[in-house]
C-alpha cells in the first residue's frame, strides 16, 4: 500500500491582506482584445481635437490607403508584473465607441470604423477620412448667414435618420452639436463623436453631466442615469434651431442657468405654443416647421417626437412623397443583423448595446 502523502498546512491569509490581495487582482482585470499595430499607419497630420482625444489624417502601410486615427491617451496601462498585458483603464469606454460604430456600419449618416490599433498605452480608432470635410458649426460660420427653411429640411432629414438608425442599435450619442456633425463636399452629412456614446439602458445611478451644456436635454442635466434616446433628438432640436437663427438657441454657461433657459422656453410653449417662435430670431419658420421644432423641443418626454416619428411630420412629408423619402439611402432595409457587425478582432466581445424594441 503506497504511502499518504504529506499534507503541507497552509496559513490563511489575514483578512487585511486578503483585501489588498483581491484589490491588486481587481486592478489588474485583464482584457483578451486583439488590436492592430499603430505602427501600420503612418500620421500625415492633425485635423481634430476634442475632450476626448486627437484626431490625425494617417495613411495605411499596407493598403495605402488614407484614414482618420483617433488616438485615446492612456486607453491601455502597461502593467510591468503581466508582461506588459493590457489592464483595466479606458478601455471599456473605447470598446463602446467601437461597438457602436460597428454597429452603425454601412449606414451613410454615420462615420465609418476600419478597426481599433494599439501603440505603447495608447488606443486608436481607425475610421474613414471623409474628403474635403468641415464641421457643420465651421460651415455656419463660413456662409456667414443661416440656412434656408428648404437647407435646413434636408439637413434635418438626413441627421434625424442617423439619429433613428442609433436607436435602431440600442445607442445613445449624447454629444450631438455642430462640432460633432461632419459636412462632405456634395452637401452629405455624417455623425462623428462618439466619445459620450453609451447603451441606451436607463440604469437610474448618478452620474455627472456628460455632453456640451448648450445641446444637453433637461434629464440630462438631473445628476442621474435616467434617460434615454430622446436626449438626442433634443440636441437635434437645438442644432435645427440653431441652423435657421445662425446662433445657438441656449447660451448658458452653468447647469443652473442652462435649466433656467429651458424652464422659460417650455413655459413659453405652454403659454404660446408655437407663437412662442414670433418675435424671435426663428419668427420666418412655417407653421410645419414650428410644428416640427416644438416637438424636437418638447420639455416632457411623452411629448417629444422620435426621430422616427419627426420624419413623418408633414413638414417632410409635403415637401416630398412619404414613400420617395423611404427610398432614400438613409432607410434603406439592411439584410444583416447590425449586432453581428462587430467584427473588430475582440474574441469573446459581447455587445453592450441593447437589442432594437420590437
Amino acid at each position: 500500500m503506497e504511502a499518504a502523502l504529506p499534507v503541507t498546512a497552509r496559513k490563511r491569509p489575514a483578512p487585511e491582506e486578503a483585501r489588498r490581495a483581491d484589490a491588486t487582482k481587481k486592478k489588474r482585470a485583464r482584457y483578451d482584445y486583439e488590436f492592430d499595430d499603430i505602427n501600420e499607419y503612418e500620421m500625415l497630420e492633425e485635423i481634430g481635437k476634442g475632450a476626448f482625444g486627437v484626431v490625425a489624417k494617417a495613411r495605411d502601410r499596407r493598403t495605402g490607403e488614407t484614414v482618420a486615427v483617433k488616438r485615446i491617451r492612456g486607453g491601455l496601462e502597461a502593467d510591468g508584473d503581466n508582461d506588459g498585458a493590457p489592464v483595466a483603464s479606458l478601455l471599456p469606454a473605447v470598446v463602446r465607441e467601437a461597438g457602436c460604430l460597428a454597429a452603425c456600419r454601412g449606414h451613410p449618416g454615420i462615420v465609418q470604423i476600419k478597426t481599433v490599433a494599439a501603440g505603447g498605452d495608447d488606443l486608436y480608432i481607425v475610421m474613414e477620412l471623409v474628403p474635403d470635410a468641415a464641421t457643420l458649426r465651421s460651415e455656419l460660420a463660413t456662409r456667414g448667414r443661416p440656412f434656408s427653411e428648404d437647407e435646413t429640411r434636408d439637413v434635418m432629414r438626413q441627421l434625424l435618420g442617423a439619429v433613428d438608425k442609433l436607436r435602431a442599435t440600442g445607442t445613445i450619442h449624447r454629444d450631438i452639436n455642430p462640432d460633432n456633425i461632419l459636412v462632405t463636399a456634395d452637401g452629405e452629412l455624417k455623425l462623428c463623436g462618439f466619445g459620450c456614446v453609451t447603451p441606451a439602458r436607463r440604469v437610474g445611478c448618478p452620474e455627472k453631466p456628460v455632453g456640451t451644456l448648450q445641446y444637453c436635454a433637461p434629464e440630462q442635466m438631473f445628476g442621474l442615469r435616467r434617460y434615454g434616446p430622446k436626449v438626442d433628438v433634443w440636441a437635434l432640436g437645438c442644432v435645427m434651431a440653431e441652423l435657421l437663427s445662425g446662433e445657438p438657441l441656449f447660451t448658458g454657461t452653468t447647469e443652473d442657468d442652462m435649466f433656467t433657459e429651458v424652464v422659460d422656453l417650455r413655459d413659453d410653449f405652454i403659454t404660446m405654443g408655437v407663437e412662442a417662435f414670433d418675435g424671435t430670431a426663428l419668427d420666418h419658420l412655417s407653421m410645419a416647421g414650428r410644428e416640427v421644432l416644438a416637438s424636437l423641443l418638447a420639455f416632457d418626454l411623452e411629448d417629444r417626437l422620435t426621430a422616427a416619428d419627426a420624419l413623418k411630420h408633414r413638414w417632410f412629408t409635403e415637401e416630398e412623397e412619404a414613400e420617395d423619402v423611404l427610398e432614400h439611402p438613409f432607410f434603406a432595409e439592411e439584410e444583416e443583423d447590425p449586432h453581428a457587425a462587430m467584427e473588430l478582432k475582440f474574441p469573446g466581445f459581447e455587445s453592450p448595446f441593447a437589442a432594437p424594441a420590437a
